[in-house]
């Protein structure tokens, strides 16, 4: 019997058109997880001909939404690894401590790095995003439905107050009160 695959299943495999003619499946899990983080939908037939116009920022994007990928990762793991340290260490006495106590102040120092890397390799994605974003047509789709973390949101406006360019306005999600912007209210209707 042969061997079967380990490891998670691909969520994400697309068919993406090459100019040439040819199919090739691209594992593009990242990144839509980078896209959507930072507020996009990817389109990825459009990255395709991105890429073959303005080959550099579709290589900045990429290689950012990759390093926002790798610090994601690590930052899951070292989470993981703290919670089982914590778990480790609430079940015993002050005498089988070991070097659980240590191994937990490694992990935590390094997780608090890792969480200012993160936040880094967003606002990178965000930043790289915007030239993407004005192409025609665009490979990153601002979707207001998607939560754009503020990381990215940042890396948006640093781009767009360096080019003197105004950002499009995102649709908040309205918990209470008056969804409409207080110029476009419209007026009560009295009841009788």
């Amino acid at each position: 019997m042969p061997p079967t695959p380990t490891g998670p299943p691909r969520t994400s495999v697309s068919s993406v058109k090459l100019p040439h003619g040819g199919d090739r499946l691209v594992d593009d899990t990242y990144l839509r997880r980078a896209a959507g983080d930072a507020g996009y939908r990817l389109e990825p037939d459009r990255l395709t001909q991105a890429a073959i116009r303005q080959p550099d920022q579709v290589s900045h994007w990429i290689a950012a939404a990759a390093r926002y990928a790798a610090t994601h990762t690590t930052h899951q793991l070292l989470t993981g690894a703290a919670q089982t340290l914590r778990d480790r260490l609430t079940g015993t006495t002050a005498g089988q401590l070991g070097g659980d106590v240590e191994a937990l102040a490694a992990v935590c120092d390094l997780l608090a790095d890792v969480a200012e890397d993160l936040d880094d390799a967003l606002r990178d994605v965000g930043r790289h995003g915007i030239a993407l974003a004005h192409l025609d047509p665009p490979p990153l789709v601002d979707d207001p439905t998607l939560t754009a973390l503020p990381a990215a949101l940042a890396g948006r406006q640093e781009t767009l107050d360096a080019s003197g360019q105004q950002p499009a306005a995102r649709i908040h999600h309205v918990t209470g009160g008056n969804p409409l912007p207080p110029g476009r209210r419209r007026p009560r209707r009295a009841t009788s």
